[in-house]
């Protein structure tokens, strides 16, 4: 849903939209969200996470066309204006003197990466491993040969032993691990195994993304940061 650019861009916020398509999230915008020769709104997914910029050079209309698009898009919204979600993360685990440890496979260090980019990180980054290898994942973790031999080394099997030799091995408040195949070639390309442990709950959970090599494996480290952001969220509400 992008309209003329504005001749002059006076106002302007962005928000990352987390756990949606960048096609799901323009539908969406296109159904829901009135258009105006004032308002551009800009859609992308260049760093994994779709992400939506809403521009104008009236702040009366910007105002609100923002009060509407924060109810549209109310559940995918989990940052403050401007802020990535890495910021919001590392923000939300030093504010809580939470620390968090991460082991990766498919995506080789890029969720630390993401996470070593906001200042301050090291009130709350314990450890990083990244395990390619099955043999990686059984000596750092203790993921045990037959279960990979049994259910395959991408499998909700393999990334809780995975989450779970994590925790022991960093005692962490919050761990995460990934296993995957982002391709070019093979089967179940784009299908990405996550191991989950918050605040004594543990969880696994499969999802399948699509695109090149390089684009799954950034939608795969978005995902993940988003998920460990939506958690601590219910669970400060809650």
């Amino acid at each position: 849903m992008d309209s003329d650019l504005p001749e002059r861009i006076l106002f302007s916020e962005t928000y990352p939209l987390c756990h949606i398509t960048l096609s799901d999230a323009k539908d969406l915008a296109s159904e829901k969200l009135p258009t105006h020769k004032a308002i551009n709104l800009l859609f992308e997914d260049e760093q994994g996470e779709t992400t939506v910029t809403i521009e104008s050079s009236d702040s009366r209309r910007l105002n609100r066309i923002l009060k509407r698009f924060k109810k549209v898009f109310h559940p995918y919204i989990i940052t403050n204006v401007n802020d990535t979600i890495e910021e919001t993360l590392v923000k939300s685990l030093t504010e809580h003197n939470q620390t968090i440890a991460t082991a990766e496979s498919v995506t080789g260090g890029m969720i630390v990466s993401r996470i070593v980019n906001v200042p301050g990180v090291s009130e709350c980054l314990k450890e990083s491993f990244i395990t390619y290898g099955d043999e990686a994942k059984i000596d750092e973790l203790g993921v045990k040969k037959e279960t990979i031999k049994k259910f395959g080394v991408v499998s909700e099997r393999v990334a809780s032993q995975m989450v779970e030799g994590l925790r022991k091995r960093t005692s962490a408040d919050i761990c995460v691990t990934t296993s995957g195949y982002a391709g070019p070639s093979g089967n179940d390309i784009g299908k990405i195994c996550y191991g989950f442990f918050v605040l004594d709950r543990l969880w696994v959970k499969t999802v399948v993304f699509d695109g090149d090599r390089n684009e799954i494996r950034k939608k795969a480290t978005a995902y993940a940061i988003c998920e460990l952001i939506r958690y601590l969220n219910s669970v400060g509400k809650g």
